[in-house]
């Protein structure tokens, strides 16, 4: 075979190879949709789902709305209060400055990640408080899937 006979056939398969590539990324993979989970798998979110399976009305809903609304800027104050502290305790690391400052240090991280702990509960007897009493029953059996819909995957385990 000659070599730019050689050179067109492997050009050409190069080129399927990508188009497949692209053709794959694109069409292979379902894109973010309403109501589907940030990471686009398909997954509707939390919200959607309790609202689904408790069969909350309009007005349930727009309540539910603004517990949400008030859930998340608890827990993302938080949240910013556990990253300070942790930029903190992890920069003494370098500074040598002593235990009692660590120690204070995590025992504020304890204390804002018992009270998100806290406010997740909370959040829940308020949507608890917002079914009807036909609605109580479906709320019992939610309670059970919690932990699924809310739950953080756990960490990848880095080898040392």
């Amino acid at each position: 075979m000659e070599k730019s006979k050689l050179l067109t056939l492997a050009v050409v398969t190069l080129l399927v190879i990508n188009i497949g590539t692209l053709v794959f990324l694109f069409l292979g993979k379902p894109h973010p949709g309403p109501g589907m989970g940030p990471e686009g798998m398909g997954r509707p979110k939390p919200k959607e789902i309790i609202i689904e399976q408790l069969g909350l009305d309009a007005p349930q809903i727009k309540v539910y709305e603004g517990l949400i609304q008030e859930h998340r800027q608890s827990v993302d104050s938080l949240d910013r209060i556990i990253r300070e502290s942790k930029d903190a305790l992890y920069q003494n690391l370098a500074n040598d400055s002593g235990d009692a400052v660590d120690t204070a240090l995590i025992a504020k991280i304890n204390a804002a990640q018992k009270q998100i702990e806290l406010t997740h509960y909370q959040h829940f007897l308020a949507l608890k408080k917002l079914c009807k009493p036909e609605q109580k029953e479906k709320f019992e059996a939610l309670t059970e899937e919690l932990h699924r819909l809310f739950g953080r995957p756990p960490h990848p385990r880095h080898e040392p």
